[in-house]
């Protein structure tokens, strides 16, 4: 698909209110978290420079669904389904429990929760299998 037709189909007045509460959010959690000791935006050991990089990961993962032909998704549906449950019985063996819940995968760097995954997945698949019926 051209860059032109993803750029009309675009709704950018949603664009730029998910920019402004991305933004509001980011400000918010920066003006609670900052300290004189670490001035800079982008500290890692920081919670407002983590949530800046998730942000620019976040745009990131944007951009490439924007890109990607609407029949791709419908094509990998049943697979980002059955991946995700995969990943949700994992959790049974590799599973770290936080807050009494054992519902994330300790990746060293990061915790990752595949019910977020899950839920995209199930909400393709569903849309496969309606469009089907």
């Amino acid at each position: 698909m051209s860059g032109k037709s993803i750029l009309k189909r675009i709704d950018w007045l949603t664009v730029l209110f998910y920019i402004l509460l991305v933004g509001i959010g980011w400000l918010n959690i920066y003006s609670s978290t900052f300290t004189e000791n670490n001035p800079s935006i982008f500290d890692l050991g920081q919670l407002y420079g983590k949530q800046m990089l998730y942000i620019v990961v976040s745009f990131a993962a944007i951009i490439v669904i924007l890109a990607l032909e609407a029949n791709s998704y419908e094509r990998f549906a049943s697979i980002f389904y059955i991946i995700s449950m995969v990943l949700l019985l994992g959790l049974f063996v590799f599973g770290k429990t936080i807050a009494g819940a054992t519902s994330w995968y300790d990746l060293g760097v990061f915790n990752l929760q595949p019910s977020e995954f899950a839920k995209m997945a199930t909400a393709l698949a569903l849309a496969k299998y309606l469009s089907d019926i």
